[in-house]
Parts: structure tokens; C-alpha cells; sequence
């Protein structure tokens, strides 16, 4: 798998963003997935710029998360996101965090 061109999903993900991984026709909801992630990426290197007032957001980023490729770092984004025990689990480590043991 080509990193740097193809986006992974899985279910949680497609269906994140009510896609259908289980459709009939796979190509056109992963072609739709990624055309989905195309523009996130754009908005995304967009505002970095502004914000940042870089001239190069994309090497910039890509620097900043361990040379990793953009596609790589959405896909960690996205694995993140659609995992609702995880974000339980990480909420509930905000509230109590650990003390330290005797």
C-alpha cells in the first residue's frame, strides 16, 4: 500500500463519514472517501498556512509529526477519531489522572 496516495479506512471510518463500506459498488464510496479526505487536507494545509504564515505548510507539518507523510497522519487522525472506547478511555484519564504510587 502507497502511503502517500491512498488514504486507509476501515468501517468505523467510512461510516464516520456516512459512507458504505459494505455498498455493492466499494469503489465509488472509497473514491468518495477519498475525494472527502482531498478537501480536509486542503482546508487543513490552508489554515495551517494563515495561521502559521508558512509558504510550505505541507513540509512543515510533515516535519512537525515525524516526516510522516499527510496521508499517513489523516489516517492516524481518522483511526483516532472512530474509536469511541478510546476517546472514553481518554477522557476518563483527563479527569482522574494517575498520582503517583507510594
Amino acid at each position: 500500500m502507497v502511503l502517500e496516495i491512498f488514504i486507509m479506512w476501515d468501517r468505523p471510518i467510512a461510516e464516520h463519514y456516512c459512507l458504505n463500506p459494505t455498498a455493492k459498488i466499494v469503489e465509488e464510496e472509497y473514491y468518495k472517501f477519498l475525494v472527502k479526505m482531498r478537501e480536509i487536507l486542503n482546508t487543513l494545509l490552508k489554515e495551517y498556512s494563515r495561521k502559521y504564515l508558512s509558504e510550505r505548510p505541507e513540509e512543515d507539518l510533515i516535519r512537525k509529526y515525524g516526516n510522516k507523510p499527510l496521508t499517513k497522519l489523516i489516517d492516524e487522525y481518522n483511526w483516532l477519531k472512530t474509536r469511541p472506547w478510546l476517546n472514553r478511555l481518554t477522557k476518563l484519564a483527563e479527569q482522574q489522572p494517575l498520582s503517583p504510587s507510594k
